[in-house]
C-alpha cells in the first residue's frame, strides 16, 4: 500500500486510492496508472513540510526509478500547488 507520510501502517484509513491496481504490482513488474492517485481522506490531515512517498523493501544491489504527477497543499499559506514529471532513482 502506498505511504504518502505514513510510515507505520494505515490502521484509521486516513488514506486511500483510485484508479490504481496494486495487486498487479510484484517483484517480477512494476505498477503503471495512467490516470491514479493515492490521496488523504481529508486534505487537512496531510503532512506537513516533508513526506515519505514511498517505502520500498529490494534487493540489494536492485535499481529503478518511480515518477509522479504530485499534488497539495502549502502548509504556510493553504494554496493549492501542483508538479508534473517529479522522478526519484534508488
Amino acid at each position: 500500500m502506498p505511504s504518502v507520510g505514513i510510515t507505520d501502517g494505515d490502521a484509521s484509513g486516513a488514506l486511500s486510492s483510485i484508479g490504481i491496481d496494486f495487486s498487479r504490482w510484484n517483484e517480477n513488474g512494476g505498477l503503471t496508472s495512467p490516470n491514479g492517485a493515492v490521496f488523504f481522506m481529508s486534505p487537512d490531515d496531510g503532512p506537513e513540510r516533508e513526506a515519505v512517498v514511498a517505502q520500498l523493501t529490494v534487493a540489494a544491489g536492485s535499481h529503478g526509478t518511480m515518477s509522479a504527477g504530485m499534488q497539495g497543499r502549502r502548509y504556510e499559506n493553504s494554496h493549492d500547488w501542483s508538479q508534473a514529471g517529479v522522478e526519484w532513482s534508488w
